[in-house]
């Protein structure tokens, strides 16, 4: 098998398929192969590499470094050398696998008294995807038996294959397994036919084909014979990546990175082209994943390295040094030098995004250095970046809870730091891992009470209703808050809060209705309503107020809400059709008029009278807009009406609309597209097309009848 960059159990893999037992293969995978061990000796390989891959992530995802890993490998070596590991690992080349038992996993590691796993380690995460790539492998591998068997015995020829397999999967993301693994069992020169015919397909757009051959090529040990294939492949991805602004395709460009570095790691030209993205004027995020990359296939190659060192503390190439220090301490934590690289830029550097990036890994890679806290408490307090201080904070909270200067610190910086986003983020923190301290509860009060931003005094209640529902001051601070806080944002707030926690205090509904009659805020009043209408929908005051709201409240936006709410939920109540009757004629604001009348016709459509009523308003209102979406109502909800060509004809010919004054949206054009939509047989419509074209007042309506009258004429 082709050795696979980033594989830190590559040795394990090639002694336990180094096996001197020829029939290994057979005994994992559980069936011979009519045309030799071949395949069945690739596919049983594959299906270890993938297992030992899927332990590999999900060690490294608990936090363990390089050097951790590598202490696990004898483990490995003798747990997939045990026959109930071998037999549940060959359970995917049955017909249909249903499940891979993680507990069988977790017991034989167990019994067999093997290095630990961390307590973060997942059996059922494994288990899970080695199911799905063991059904991969096996599902490759059947395609590459049928190759060269008779058409009668159900076989294939290549071309077949390209086309039946490759041509109508290559976009799905499901099969890419499946394309890797008969990538694996074929030969080169198979695999070069494969990667030109998916080079050289319509793509229409999409960049997934190149992926898919980039896949392929990765599972050719020798490409000598597919050189040209491979070329050319490079070629094609290498120019998806240069473009210098953003657009719709920015995660294929830097996916074609990814796969640039992968395949092509071992060829020393591939650093020299990843550290010429970096350092160009391509767009940052290309730069950046240029950068990943580098730090991933060039972690053991010093040259590369101290090149990443020079960018992570250039001044140029702003945007790409971050990227150049997390990737340095990915993968260089044992570096003494890079520590102390980091320690300087965490204090000092100019760029907030570089000391941002230096203090986080700083904490993730160097926990237990003397020096890491002190960096964050000092970062956390004295930086001049707001987002730096959040992140040193967060990294306090997460490594140093049980230090005392971790629990100072976030309430200094939950009451006095200058930024509200520092203050609402220590809040965050304070809540969730100090909720026992009593300090803790007097900071979320206070600025609740007292902060001066609105954010940070939504956050503080919104941290008291969460943690401390049950002390009786924090629903006295709602209470305050509901009622007299200066912004509205606030009030809302609180009277949300209120009406999903509170809801069968009295207080809370009386703080309800208080606000939806004297609020001077609309938003305030709409707020109530709907928190009002969703928790009292039984109460005969809310329909009341409802009512009160629809005829009273000064605000439009008020008696829209109120109306709509009433027409949804009191829809059988006797005076809801006639407060939207009212509303739909009579109503001084257009949206209001309009809002009833939608609801008319959207809940009424039965009532006689409502035809009517519409077709009023789409004649009457003073506002264009109101009778331009009416005319579509009533398109929509009585297209079967006898008389309906006469009216729409009518709104046609005399609607009242003029530009500039009356908008853009002319409801004269409006009828005319109903009218072409429901009735282009009608034996009027081309002469009312040739008179509207002619003579109508409106210049774009003139244009859009003779377009409508020459399409007629092609059609015909």
């Amino acid at each position: 098998m082709k050795r696979v960059f980033g594989f830190a159990f590559q040795t394990v893999l090639q002694e336990l398929t180094s096996n001197p037992d020829p029939d290994w293969a057979e005994k994992l995978v559980g069936a011979k192969d009519s045309q030799g061990s071949a395949t069945l000796n690739v596919a049983a390989s594959l299906a270890i590499a993938d297992f030992l891959y899927l332990m590999q992530q999900e060690l490294e995802a608990t936090g363990l470094s390089a050097k951790d890993l590598s202490q696990f490998a004898p483990s490995l070596k003798k747990f997939i050398q045990s026959p109930p590991i071998q037999a549940t690992l060959g359970h995917v080349f049955t017909p249909n696998p249903l499940e891979i038992d993680p507990y069988l996993f977790a017991g034989t590691w167990d019994s067999l008294e093997l290095l630990p796993l961390p307590d973060e380690f997942n059996w059922e995460e494994v288990a899970k995807a080695y199911l799905e790539k063991g059904k991969d492998i096996a599902y490759g591998r059947e395609f590459v038996e049928r190759l060269g068997k008779p058409k009668n015995a159900n076989g294939l020829t290549l071309d077949q294959l390209k086309d039946q397999v490759f041509g109508q999967h290559w976009y799905y993301e499901s099969w890419r397994g499946v394309f890797r693994a008969i990538a694996a069992m074929l030969e080169p020169a198979a695999v070069g036919e494969i990667i030109d015919y998916l080079i050289h397909l319509d793509n229409q757009g999409n960049s997934m084909n190149l992926f898919v051959a980039a896949d392929c090529l990765g599972q050719v040990s020798d490409t000598t014979t597919i050189q040209a294939s491979a070329c050319q492949l490079l070629t094609k991805l290498k120019n998806l990546t240069e473009k210098r602004e953003l657009d719709e395709k920015i995660m294929m460009r830097m996916q074609a990175i990814t796969k640039i570095a992968t395949v092509w790691h071992h060829d020393p030209e591939t650093i020299d082209w990843l550290k010429a993205i970096a350092e160009s004027d391509l767009y940052d995020s290309i730069r950046m994943a240029a950068v990943d990359e580098l730090a991933r296939i060039g972690k053991d190659d010093p040259a590369t390295i101290q090149w990443l060192k020079k960018l992570a503390k250039a001044e140029s190439f702003e945007i790409t040094r971050p990227s150049a220090v997390r990737g340095l301490a990915n993968h260089c934590s044992t570096d003494r030098e890079l520590l102390m690289m980091l320690t300087n830029l965490a204090r000092s550097d100019s760029y907030w995004l570089v000391r941002e990036a230096a203090i986080q890994e700083i904490a993730r890679v160097w926990p237990a250095e003397p020096e890491t806290i002190a960096i964050l408490q000092a970062s956390a307090s004295l930086d001049h970046d707001s987002d730096v201080r959040i992140a040193a904070l967060a990294e306090l909270a997460r490594g140093w809870p049980n230090d005392p200067q971790t629990f100072l610190i976030l309430q200094k910086s939950a009451s006095a730091d200058e930024d509200a986003d520092v203050r609402i983020a220590a809040l965050a923190e304070l809540a969730r891992g100090w909720s026992a301290e009593q300090k803790t509860l007097q900071v979320l009060t206070d600025r609740a009470d007292s902060d001066p931003d609105t954010d940070v005094r939504i956050a503080a209640l919104e941290e008291l209703a969460s943690g401390w529902c049950d002390r009786p001051d924090t629903l006295v601070c709602l209470k305050n808050k509901a009622s007299s806080d200066p912004d509205w944002r606030v009030r809302i707030a609180a009277l949300k809060i209120l009406a999903r926690g509170w809801f069968d205090d009295p207080d809370t509904l009386n703080l309800l209705k208080h606000s939806i009659n004297a609020d001077a805020v609309s938003d305030v009043r709409i707020a109530s309503l709907r928190s009002l209408v969703l928790g009292w929908f039984e109460s005969s005051e809310t329909v009341a107020l409802l009512k009160k709201r629809i005829k009273t409240d000064e605000n439009w936006d008020v008696r829209v809400v109120a109306l709509q709410e009433l027409a949804t939920g009191w829809f059988e109540d006797p005076d809801t059709l006639e407060i939207l009757k009212s509303c739909a004629t009579r109503d001084d604001n257009w949206a209001v008029r309009l809002a009833a009348a939608q609801e008319l016709a959207k809940g009424w459509r039965d009532v006689p009278e409502i035809l009517d009523i519409l077709k009023k308003v789409a004649t009457v209102d003073e506002d264009s807009f109101v009778r331009q979406a009416t005319l579509q109502q009533i398109a929509k909800g009585w297209f079967a009406e006898s008389n309906l060509w006469d009216f729409l004809r009518d709104r046609a010919l005399n609607d009242p609309f003029q530009r500039p004054e009356d908008g853009s949206i002319n409801p004269r054009q409006t009828a005319l597209e109903i009218l072409l939509e429901q009735y282009s047989a009608h034996p009027d419509l081309l002469a009312l097309l040739r008179e509207r074209s002619q003579h109508d007042p409106d210049e774009k309506l003139r244009s859009f009848a003779q377009k409508q009258l020459a399409q007629l004429k092609v059609n015909k």
